[in-house]
């Protein structure tokens, strides 16, 4: 399957993240971003959106922009089925050498991956089967051209120490959310993962949009 990596790293207009080695990459968090169904309050339903409330651009998202410090916490973004035809779009956000403040102390080691979406049993719904197939092929890819194992893929409340947002009523975590089940994740990019996938898991991550430079 032809997939698609949307480049906006030039339109993020925030304050730079810290830069980093990719080589000291050694884990990747999966997040849900954007919708909180159970208020019924979406910042938005694309990468550009919702980068512009991180960022402060969006005025309507001023407090936003401040749990944030009015910087874009994501590398990458993934479409899902609610509002916008985008499903299964991926968006790159930010490059594998700046931090993004994604999962506190963790973040200075991993890359921040934001499910667009909400996922919580209780409140939320499943993401969509592209939603998901783009979340293990981009992971896939990552952890190949990274070199990481599966193991080393979590779900932000995976993260000991790292905030995991508000939980739903009897929610063990709420990020991403109990819809997204992380063993199934690792068990399909474990699947997918091998010592030989490297050279072509970049050439495909490139042909598909990736940028693998810091400058935009």
């Amino acid at each position: 399957m032809t997939r698609a990596i949307v480049d906006i790293r030039a339109a993020v207009r925030d304050k730079r993240q810290q830069l980093r080695s990719a080589d000291s990459v050694s884990a990747v968090l999966v997040h849900r971003v954007g919708v909180n169904l159970q208020t019924g309050v979406a910042i938005g339903y694309n990468a550009e959106s919702i980068c512009d409330a991180f960022t402060g651009q969006d005025p309507r998202w001023a407090g936003v922009a401040s749990v944030t410090n009015s910087q874009n916490p994501y590398t990458f973004y993934i479409g899902g089925d609610l509002g916008g035809g985008q499903d299964g779009l991926i968006w790159q956000a930010l490059s594998l050498q700046e931090i993004g403040w994604h999962a506190r102390s963790a973040s200075r080691g991993s890359i921040g991956i934001a499910m667009i979406g909400d996922f919580r049993r209780k409140v939320g719904r499943m993401p969509s089967k592209a939603q998901m197939s783009s979340l293990v092929w981009l992971v896939s890819g990552l952890c190949s051209v990274l070199g990481l194992e599966p193991s080393c893929v979590l779900g932000h409340g995976e993260v000991t120490g790292a905030h995991g947002g508000e939980k739903a009523s009897g929610e063990p975590d709420a990020c991403p959310g109990d819809y997204v089940d992380m063993d199934r994740v690792r068990a399909a990019v474990g699947a997918s993962v091998g010592p030989s996938c490297c050279v072509t898991a970049r050439k495909a991550l490139r042909e598909s949009g990736m940028s693998f430079d810091h400058s935009p």
